[in-house]
């Protein structure tokens, strides 16, 4: 199936998305609050490697350095809980990835560059919008945040894109939400749109 943007309106995930581990079928759900997809915190884990129900999909490819292949997800963040992280991701192996994290009952949008936090910057939203640009023609992806979907603004560094075999797939796009402290908090995916120009 080749990737595609997703406006989460059905009850069934369309079959350009994949799982990057085992799902847990009780922490996610489309029909929970109709038009979005719903993420749980599954178990406390470190780190995004560690996640469960990390939902991936291809990215296009258009080898061209001025044209980079886009993803833009806006999330509802109001029920999370301290601890947890969640957002969009470029993964492979390295990955990196810009997102919500709530600490002290305070929001944050950070950027983490393969394990390392990067960047980071408190806001006071409880809908984001979160972007991430691959550029194929350099091997580099970019991050960013907006809380309008008009003014993005840039975050953190550059990750390096490779492919490496422990991983098996190309870079990929995810969607994710985990928890560092305890389970039970949620976000709400509104959609996830891809294209070279959003």
């Amino acid at each position: 199936m080749l990737p595609t943007s997703d406006e989460f309106d059905g009850t069934t995930l369309g079959m350009q998305w994949g799982w990057n581990h085992n799902p847990d079928s009780t922490k996610w759900s489309l029909t929970q609050n109709p038009g979005f997809l719903r993420i749980w915190t599954a178990k406390v884990v470190s780190g995004l490697r560690e996640a469960r129900n990390t939902l991936t999909q291809r990215m296009f490819s258009y080898y061209s350095k001025t044209t980079p292949t886009i993803a833009v997800t806006k999330l509802e963040v109001d029920k999370m809980k301290d601890g947890d992280i969640a957002g969009l991701a470029v993964f492979q192996d390295p990955y990196a990835y810009i997102a919500v994290k709530q600490m002290n009952g305070a929001k944050y949008i950070i950027m983490v560059n393969n394990g390392k936090s990067i960047d980071s910057v408190a806001v006071n939203h409880t809908t984001i919008y979160l972007r991430a640009q691959a550029h194929f023609g350099t091997s580099l992806a970019s991050f960013s945040y907006s809380p309008d979907n008009k003014t993005f603004i840039a975050l953190g560094n550059e990750l390096a894109m490779r492919f490496n075999l422990s991983v098996f797939t190309g870079n990929k796009f995810c969607l994710f939400n985990y928890a560092t402290k305890e389970t039970g908090g949620y976000v709400d995916f509104d959609w996830f749109r891809m294209a070279s120009r959003i």
